[in-house]
């Protein structure tokens, strides 16, 4: 009514008004209310971005010919004795899992909880409008704030973890890598006496380390001096 536009019915379709419909090649069938072009869906224009996964199910919602006709074989216009509500419901509760799995994937008819998703899993993209596998670059890891997951750098002195969910210190002895994946042993001459340290630091003069993975550095023995720092 807000358009403006009014409906047009036939009669209800049947096997007899079908088999009866002449199909005049200039204006198509008309003896019956038989849909022969693809079933045209409306949908408010907001609902992809309110309510996506409901948007996604419709958008992918049909019915086949030879669905109808099962449907059809039941009804009492068909021969059976159902109603159309009651073939409608049996069709359904028969075919749940069919129907399911073409048009409400598991992402969105058994979604994971936002807040224990892990990389690898599969979840449904509101962005994308489809089922998508978590993942993050190798350097950051999987964060969620709840309703949605999405990928973070972790802070100076902190990598991922194993499973990339949560960041981890490096030790002492140890700075972060460049690729910001592992921590890196401080080399001879080099030390990080904190844990989190964002890189190795070098010996002052007069002090020296010979060793790998050092926390700290040690006065040159008396009479004995490093001029440069490391």
């Amino acid at each position: 009514s807000a358009l403006g536009a009014e409906r047009v019915s036939y009669p209800d379709y049947s096997y007899g008004c079908y088999a009866e419909n002449d199909r005049n090649a200039d204006t198509g069938g008309l003896k019956c209310d038989y849909a022969i072009e693809t079933l045209k869906k409306l949908a408010d224009p907001h609902l992809a971005t309110d309510t996506p996964e409901a948007y996604y199910m419709l958008s992918r919602l049909q019915l086949t010919d030879p669905q109808l006709e099962q449907m059809m074989a039941v009804h009492s216009d068909g021969g059976g004795t159902f109603s159309s509500e009651e073939a409608a419901c049996q069709f359904v509760q028969n075919n749940v899992k069919t129907l399911l799995a073409s048009f409400v994937p598991d992402c969105i008819y058994q979604p994971k909880d936002m807040s224990t998703v892990h990389i690898g899993d599969t979840v449904f993209d509101p962005d994308e409008l489809a089922c998508t596998v978590v993942d993050c670059p190798s350097y950051q890891v999987l964060m969620s704030d709840g309703s949605r997951v999405f990928c973070q750098n972790c802070s100076a002195g902190l990598i991922p973890d194993a499973d990339r969910i949560s960041c981890d210190f490096c030790d002492k002895g140890s700075a972060v890598s460049d690729s910001k994946i592992t921590c890196e042993t401080c080399s001879a001459g080099h030390y990080a006496e904190n844990r989190g340290m964002t890189e190795c630091l070098p010996c002052s003069k007069g002090s020296y380390i010979g060793e790998r993975g050092a926390t700290e550095c040690s006065l040159c023995p008396l009479g004995t001096y490093v001029e440069s720092e490391g």
